[in-house]
């Protein structure tokens, strides 16, 4: 069983109290802060606001009920607020690292580690939440999990343990409308299923797919990047037959843009016809991924449409989209959408390739520009 508490130990009864209110105004301050640096994006994002609210929920639960159900989803509830602060500090700093190994490939060890701990995310920010799950676990030493009653002690175990149940599936429910509230339904490029993107893929991925020889794979690495699939095609076609090619670009394609891409460009996805081009070009303009596979969907079954999704991109609104969108461009990492989101608003194509370009060269730029807008 619990502890009981003390009444008679004033000093043990007042300091439990100062835990509590350190704890509520901690929790305040921090989902106030949360949601000011709009840490809403993505599940995780959303986790710590998520166990705040649950926290005031289960507080508010015990302190009406004083029953064993509220005492153990107030630990339980305690107990995954101190976690997530872990866990969030391995994420913060999974993303520094990322960061700093995308500009700094050469960095390594101790000063990989250093350069990460002071990256652009803090990477110790998240361990507020474990010292409110710690202050939380502290409240509850000594609290007393005995009420009267006047059902037997079976009959309140089973109605405590009903009750405990269904602070759990609430619970879980938050998170799961949590994590619906986030699905990232508008990525505007493709899901990709294996396929390569030539600008970014290393020397022995290109050597590994189909008709390509060392010649080959030096040519596309001295070209690129190709702001086209047709740029890609013209290097490749004098050396390969349609065959060849063909089977080439069922592992390798550049994303064409659904709303610019020539017929030309778009005739280059393996197994696309006529009558599919004349579809992809009806319903121009695209806006979103999502309008994509809801209208192409009407004429190929899921897997064909999952297939022919990963050619193609629609470009990302610069001062509007968000991290998830963001992300999908081949080669974001968190560093560099970081960079993207410092800038805003973006006033110009221009104003871009200039604040962009500090970080890295000409034609990495002009790789990430084919992929953005200001429209």
């Amino acid at each position: 069983m619990f502890q009981k508490e003390h009444p008679n130990d004033a000093a043990f009864v007042t300091l439990r109290r100062i835990v509590l209110w350190i704890l509520l105004f901690g929790a305040v301050g921090t989902g106030f802060e949360l949601l000011l640096l709009e840490h809403t994006e993505g599940l995780w994002q959303l986790v710590p606001l998520i166990l705040i609210a649950i926290s005031f929920l289960t507080v508010a639960w015990h302190g009406m009920s004083r029953g064993t159900a509220s005492m153990l989803a107030l630990r339980a509830t305690m107990a995954l607020v101190g976690i997530s602060g872990f866990i969030g500090i391995w994420l913060h700093y999974r993303g520094n690292v990322e960061f700093e190994l995308e500009m700094y490939p050469g960095l390594s060890g101790f000063e990989l580690f250093w350069e990460a701990m002071k990256g652009a995310t803090p990477a110790l920010a998240p361990g507020t939440m474990t010292l409110l799950g710690l202050l939380g676990l502290a409240y509850t030493y000594g609290l007393s999990t005995r009420k009267q009653s006047n059902e037997s002690p079976a009959k309140q175990r089973e109605l405590d343990m009903k009750a405990f149940k269904a602070f759990l599936f609430v619970s879980v429910a938050a998170l799961s409308c949590g994590a619906l509230l986030v699905v990232p339904v508008e990525a505007q490029v493709g899901r990709s299923q294996s396929l390569i993107d030539p600008n970014i893929a290393t020397e022995q991925q290109l050597l590994a797919l189909p008709h390509l020889n060392a010649t080959a794979v030096k040519g596309i690495m001295e070209r690129r990047p190709f702001l086209t699939m047709t740029q890609l095609n013209a290097v490749l076609s004098p050396s390969l037959n349609k065959q060849q090619l063909t089977e080439l670009y069922g592992k390798m394609f550049v994303h064409i843009n659904l709303n610019t891409a020539t017929d030309e460009e778009i005739l280059l996805i393996p197994g696309l016809g006529n009558r599919m081009l004349h579809e992809f070009k009806e319903y121009r303009p695209y806006r979103a991924m999502a309008q994509f596979r809801r209208e192409i969907g009407k004429y190929v079954d899921d897997k064909e449409l999952a297939r022919l999704e990963q050619y193609v991109f629609v470009p990302i609104n610069l001062n509007t989209a968000t991290d998830t969108d963001i992300l999908t461009i081949p080669g974001m990492g968190s560093r560099m959408l970081h960079e993207f989101k410092e800038y805003r608003p973006y006033r110009s194509i221009e104003q871009f390739r200039r604040e962009i370009g500090k970080y890295v060269n000409d034609k990495e730029v002009a790789r990430f520009e084919r992929y953005v807008t200001l429209n």
